[in-house]
């Protein structure tokens, strides 16, 4: 009777049979279905190892057999799998990964408060500390730009979160009215 072992990711059939007389040419055939392939080990050679559609065929031949004298068979084989068999799985893991990105980034890129950004707030929290200082003074404070600044300071006025008056050639910047309180 035939067994058939798993070793890792191959199988093992092996076969051990006697006739119970003499026999003067007998043959064994395994056939084996499309989704495997052969592997090694093989023992004995065998006489042939053929293709029947998509079915693989592997025949030994035995020469004069005495009556209880006993042969065997051993095939290695596993099931066959594509190499590219993870390109789906990296095709869907990619396009998931860019949907959550866009969920995430629409998320972290939404400000804490409506209409403050991080830097307008670090803008209002010094004016929270000191209550008025000059756009100079805010420069050196923050580290920004002359340019950023102003930038920054313009669309804060228009919102309506500062309130800036012409002082020489700077403005001094403060929270409005409502802010103070």
């Amino acid at each position: 009777r035939g067994m058939i072992e798993r070793a890792s990711d191959k199988y093992i059939f092996s076969q051990s049979f006697s006739v119970p007389y003499d026999v003067g040419n007998m043959t064994v055939s395994v056939v084996l279905p499309s989704k495997f392939s052969i592997l090694s080990p093989i023992y004995p050679s065998p006489e042939t190892i053929s293709t029947v559609g998509k079915e693989v065929v592997v025949v030994w031949s035995y020469g004069p057999v005495k009556a209880k004298q006993e042969k065997f068979l051993i095939l290695g084989f596993r099931e066959n799998y594509s190499r590219f068999f993870w390109v789906p799985y990296a095709v869907l893991s990619l396009i998931a990964s860019f949907i959550a990105g866009l969920f995430v980034g629409r998320k972290i890129s939404k400000p804490s408060k409506p209409g403050v950004l991080a830097d307008e707030e670090r803008i209002l929290q010094v004016l929270r500390n000191r209550k008025t200082v000059t756009q100079a003074e805010l420069v050196q404070i923050l580290g920004f730009s002359k340019a950023k600044l102003s930038k920054l300071l313009n669309q804060m006025e228009k919102e309506g979160l500062i309130r800036r008056e012409k002082y020489k050639k700077t403005f001094i910047i403060s929270l409005p009215d409502r802010e103070h309180t």
